[in-house]
């Protein structure tokens, strides 16, 4: 009988199954392969490796292809990957080892998820690798589980090294949506016989990726309803509830749900992150950066705690050092200032960004050292991005000279032109050198981006009140009333100014 058996469900893989079959071939006896109607050349790959091929009637159900395949291996230990997943190669050694293991044990694994469009891996743990036993069976007609079966039946679980990447996840956000779309009509079906936690968490998350946060918000808030769902996914329901309270710009009910999610798990990097980005919109910058410096040197550190979190997002460094940096000037912190500077050059360096020699600038310019020229800002945008705009903003805010700092916005609106912030200040700059009606212009000509922020909203209501345009102005702070009736603080200040005006009207 075959020691280790690759078990796998396919179809179309043509893209992905070469690779992943090269990364165990040297380590597993048997490789079978369930195809559920491939079309391209999958299955001519898996002859080509010697594989069992075996068809199955796709019926909607992951789990019913899953233990088909698992009838049909033969071997002493399982693994199970999908085609799009590699078995990292300091893992084949580990197993090896694993296998001389008698009991009945299941392994958890971490699938570390590569995403090269946000720059955010993922990494969660699943058993993967276990014992083969008849009275076994995979469950959930998506997001499929061995667990609760293995544990049934008497296994035990333990942690390992094991590692699998997956690449499944390194799309576009539109291929992600799709994927989201097909797992939610699976998950809702089974959802509709099986009101299980677990389940109302996955069709959470669908809903999440596909942005519709008021249905998330529902099937979260029952996933944690009644205190069944495991510690670490209770915790990361409530991340997912702070994070659409974020996106609503509802400050308290943010800051309540991430300190629950801290509370149950306090080794989440994201967690810490997210927590200071509240505190930051409280204008709180001294807890803010504290919180901020907790997430980098947990993210630094991530893989010591993969044991400890059954899910972990690995933030990106380079993003958490640009957050860093920005708070050590608002805190006017120059020794933080140095340092994360200097990371950030490190972080630079190892990646091998181009225009290195730009980011020194960029730091002495921060730091107070060196006095921007025009020529300086501009060969500066060459590495401004997404992330390290808000950075850049900084320095544009401390130029006095408005016609070049006019200049420089202008040129970055080329570049970012869908950037709320950047619009925002190119209105600022208008309006400071008494050119209301252009502040006015570029925000009204964008209102499709900018209504999604009620800081831009109120700046444009305001410049509209500056030029006698009151209908207007009240037309923007009833929006503002409507959309973020959560923002107290703003809705108080816009209800006064509203009453002040209505008079002129």
């Amino acid at each position: 009988m075959p020691q280790i058996t690759l078990s796998m469900i396919v179809k179309n893989e043509e893209k992905h199954l070469k690779k992943c079959l090269d990364s165990v071939i040297s380590l597993v006896d048997e490789i079978v392969i369930v195809d559920t109607g491939s079309s391209d050349k999958t299955l001519e790959i898996a002859k080509s490796f010697n594989s069992k091929i075996l068809h199955f009637e796709w019926i909607n159900d992951f789990s019913a292809a899953r233990n088909f395949a698992l009838k049909k291996s033969t071997g002493d230990f399982i693994l199970y990957l999908d085609a799009d997943e590699i078995l990292s190669d300091k893992s084949k050694n580990y197993i090896k080892n694993l296998v001389k293991n008698k009991d009945k044990i299941g392994y958890l694994c971490t699938i570390t998820s590569i995403d090269e469009f946000s720059k955010q891996n993922n990494s969660i743990q699943y058993v993967r690798f276990f014992r083969n036993s008849d009275n076994i069976k995979f469950v959930g007609k998506a997001h499929e589980q061995i667990t609760d079966s293995l544990i049934e039946s008497g296994y035990k679980i333990l942690p390992s090294e094991i590692e699998i990447i997956h690449y499944g996840y390194n799309i576009s956000k539109d291929e992600k949506k799709i994927k989201a779309e097909r797992n939610l009509n699976l998950l809702l079906k089974e959802y509709e016989t099986n009101k299980s936690e677990y389940i109302a968490f996955q069709i959470g998350q669908s809903y999440f990726i596909l942005e519709n946060f008021d249905e998330a918000e529902k099937y979260f808030k029952q996933a944690i309803s009644n205190g069944n769902l495991s510690k670490d996914l209770q915790a990361e329901s409530y991340s997912y509830l702070a994070q659409i309270n974020h996106f609503r710009f509802d400050i308290s009910s943010t800051e309540v749900n991430i300190k629950k999610a801290l509370s149950l798990n306090n080794n989440q990097p994201f967690y810490y992150y997210l927590y200071s980005k509240v505190l930051q919109r409280k204008m709180d910058y001294q807890n803010s950066y504290l919180n901020l410096k907790k997430a980098y040197e947990l993210n630094n550190f991530l893989s010591k705690l993969k044991r400890n979190n059954i899910q972990s997002v690995h933030l990106n460094n380079y993003e958490v050092l640009i957050s860093l940096i920005s708070l050590s000037i608002k805190n006017n912190d120059r020794k933080s200032l140095s340092f994360y500077g200097n990371e950030l050059f490190k972080e630079v360096k190892k990646n091998n960004y181009e225009n290195k020699e730009h980011y020194g600038m960029l730091l002495k310019i921060l730091s107070g050292n060196h006095n921007p020229s025009n020529n300086d800002l501009v060969k500066l945008i060459e590495i401004i991005d997404e992330i390290n705009l808000e950075l850049f903003l900084l320095i544009i805010d401390s130029i006095s000279d408005v016609q070049n700092k006019l200049e420089v916005v202008l040129r970055l609106n080329k570049s970012f032109p869908n950037n709320v912030e950047l619009l925002k200040r190119i209105a600022i700059i208008f309006n400071s050198d008494n050119k209301t009606e252009h502040a006015i212009e570029i925000l009204e000509k964008n209102f499709d981006k900018i209504q999604s922020d009620p800081s831009t909203l109120f700046y444009l209501a305001s410049f509209h009140i500056k030029n006698n345009n009151f209908r207007r102005a009240l037309e923007i702070f009833d929006l503002i009333e409507n959309k973020f009736p959560q923002i107290s603080a703003l809705n108080s200040k816009v209800n006064e100014i509203k009453e002040k005006i209505k008079q002129y009207i």
